[in-house]
């Protein structure tokens, strides 16, 4: 009986074993699965479910070779958010994820596709539409090659083998190709399209070494955001667009170029080797200079920069802004939107009417927002000489709102949240109104920044905030000549007339000002006790944040941030009647052996420590004795309550009628 149900109980095991080893398999095919000319699906066993011209994908797919081939026409695959996983960075191998060739009138929906040599390819094929995709991790998210009609929307092509030298987002040659609203970033080049004819390029997002590369004509490129980033000093990399072409038009976008590496001179954000190419009403922000390379082996190359006058031509952040004339010419008075002198870039290729504001609901500064208010006066161009600090008194979506309405009559330059992101409503150069005095209104710069109600309250303020700010200021201080010092970066109640207490007796302007001029300055964090303020003082090289004071057990606690494996120090300044140690301990992350230096004088402790960062650590400062948790008036209290009530009662006694006549 006992070897019967020995064995009962092993085949139960055995069976759950196998059960859960079928449920912890990935699902899906290791061989590649073809969709055949006549309809079937091969190998029948994969996992797509078929409904007459519709394919589903049921589950994730493990390739080692190809994932998906399609060789029917006229057909929808829909992925259902599952992902064909591939091998290119183990095993190697020149596999596409899904691979088109040959066919017509065929839709790719809601894929991921990953890791593979070619994310998606298609060839020789025409009318094929590729939307609502994830395609990353490939050496070439999508090939084209001798293909028509091609339409990329609302796909994320991303992080596709950034080292490697010829990856690329979207590369090939096609015709009439449509690629409208879609991402790319992480890579070497964003889009390659060669020999191309009638391409519309519109509203992508595109943040990769080379942005876009048109090598073909009739082509129009507009209302996309081109970042780009700076590795190496020639070649085609490092270039926003790259034009080879003619009879291109390009309009409408932003181009953000950022140097990674102080020793490169030069980065243009466009290259052109084509001629006849019409560029006109972009953003050029935050580029080396304001010229566009032209293809050194012949400069000959003539293409137009502008839309003619009044219409204007583009906007180059670092180019003049001065803007006293006006007219076609501009040899007449007054402003007009345009600057005055020209932006040459050789002989062959000027920028006769480059604009003084950017073009279109684009932020003047670079990791910007842009929300227009009504609440302004244009003028175009003024002399800057001071920053207003200002506190919402409650969140940043409420004061968009209320800057938007035009029965306010308010609004400011900036707004910044408390997470850091910033909100610009008014142009630098027009008049926000935003001091409650039109002097100051006219020379300043206005700063909002979200408060959530809280200015009044100790250490309201967050890192990000203030980090933000202070960059936005630094840059703004640089770009008018503004000097960096408290004479010219004011509070709201630093302008002349104003009574409103803005921005609060809690923001912290000398830290603020070190960040500002990039020296190290204390942060000073407030503990209130009582409507007592006691405010302790951290010098740090880190990023202090997340302070807490608690009374049991006697602890300043706080965080410090910076990279991984950076030594850190902190000088903590702790007034005596808050917080005293004999002795005092100090732990970091759990150990509480760190060592430390101190010295007192008659009102406070300081101490010194260092440390090694993983990161974010977490730094505990114990005393001894603290203020106590019962303030003398809540010990008082009681006793002058006692004191009166004693009082009364001896006061009563001494004139009541029986009292009176005992005397008597």
């Amino acid at each position: 009986m006992k070897r019967i149900v020995s064995a009962i109980l092993f085949v139960m095991l055995l069976t759950g074993m196998l059960c859960s080893a079928s449920r912890i398999m990935p699902v899906g095919a290791v061989e590649t699965i073809y969709i055949r000319a006549d309809g079937s699906v091969d190998p029948p066993s994969a996992p797509i479910q078929r409904n007459g011209d519709n394919y589903v994908l049921t589950d994730d797919i493990n390739c080692s070779g190809d994932g998906i081939v399609i060789q029917r026409s006229n057909m929808i695959l829909d992925g259902a958010n599952h992902t064909i996983h591939g091998q290119w960075g183990s095993i190697g191998g020149y596999h596409y994820g899904t691979n088109i060739t040959g066919v017509s009138n065929v839709a790719v929906t809601r894929f991921g596709i990953r890791n593979f040599y070619r994310g998606m390819g298609v060839d020789g094929s025409s009318n094929i539409t590729v939307a609502d995709s994830y395609i990353y991790e490939n050496n070439v998210g999508v090939d084209l090659h001798l293909s028509s009609n091609i339409s990329i929307t609302g796909t994320c092509i991303c992080r596709n083998s950034p080292m490697n030298y010829g990856a690329t987002g979207i590369d090939g040659s096609s015709l009439d190709n449509i690629i409208i609203r879609n991402c790319t970033f992480g890579g070497n080049v964003g889009s390659s399209l060669s020999n191309v004819t009638c391409c519309t390029l519109s509203e992508n997002s595109i943040a990769d070494r080379l942005g876009f590369g048109v090598g073909g004509s009739n082509c129009t490129v507009s209302g996309n955001k081109f970042t780009t980033y700076y590795y190496v000093a020639s070649s085609m990399f490092s270039k926003a667009l790259v034009l080879g072409g003619s009879f291109n038009e390009v309009y409408g976008n932003t181009f953000r170029g950022f140097l990674l590496y102080p020793y490169l001179q030069g980065g243009p954000s466009v290259f052109l080797s084509g001629s006849s190419n019409k560029v006109y009403h972009n953003n050029f922000m935050g580029n080396i200079t304001y010229y566009a390379l032209i293809d050194w082996t012949n400069p000959a190359y003539a293409n137009s920069w502008d839309d003619g006058y009044p219409s204007g031509g583009n906007y180059w952040s670092n180019a003049s802004s001065v803007d006293d004339m006006s007219g076609q010419g501009q040899d007449e008075f007054g402003s007009d939107g345009i600057i005055d002198v020209p932006c040459v870039i050789n002989e062959n290729n000027t920028d006769h009417y480059p604009l003084t504001v950017p073009w279109g609901p684009v932020s003047e500064y670079h990791s910007g927002t842009w929300e227009e208010s009504p609440n302004f006066t244009p003028l175009g161009w003024r002399n800057i000489t001071y920053i207003v600090v200002h506190v919402m008194d409650g969140h940043i979506d409420s004061a968009i709102n209320w800057f938007k309405d035009p029965m306010s009559n308010v609004s400011a330059h900036y707004l910044i949240s408390q997470e850091g992101e910033i909100v610009q409503m008014v142009r630098e150069k027009d008049i926000a109104w935003h001091a409650g005095n039109w002097t100051y209104n006219q020379q300043s710069i206005g700063i909002e920044h979200e408060d959530q109600g809280s200015w009044n309250t100790p250490n309201w303020v967050p890192e990000k905030l203030y980090q933000a700010s202070a960059a936005l200021v630094r840059n703004l201080c640089e770009k008018y000549g503004i000097p960096k010092d408290r004479m010219h970066i004011i509070g709201h109640n630093e302008v002349p007339g104003v009574v409103k207490p803005c921005p609060g007796p809690y923001w912290d302007w000398g830290y603020f000002m070190g960040l500002v001029n990039g020296t190290l300055a204390p942060r000073t964090f407030v503990v209130q006790l009582d409507s007592t303020d006691y405010p302790v003082s951290v010098l740090s090289n880190s990023t202090a944040s997340d302070f807490i004071f608690t009374q049991v057990p006697p602890v300043i606690s706080i965080n410090f941030t910076a990279p991984s494996g950076t030594h850190g120090f902190c000088n903590l300044t702790v007034p005596q009647n808050l917080l005293k140690g004999n002795p005092w301990t100090i732990e970091i992350n759990g150990n509480s052996s760190t060592p430390f230096t101190q010295t007192d004088n008659t009102t406070h402790t300081f101490l010194s420590f260092t440390f090694t960062h993983s990161s974010t650590i977490n730094v505990k400062v114990e005393g001894t004795w603290v203020i106590p948790e019962f303030s003398s008036f809540l010990i008082l209290s009681p006793l002058f309550m006692i004191a009166t009530l004693l009082a009364v009662i001896i006061y009563k006694r001494e004139t009541e009628p029986w009292a009176t006549a005992a005397a008597a």
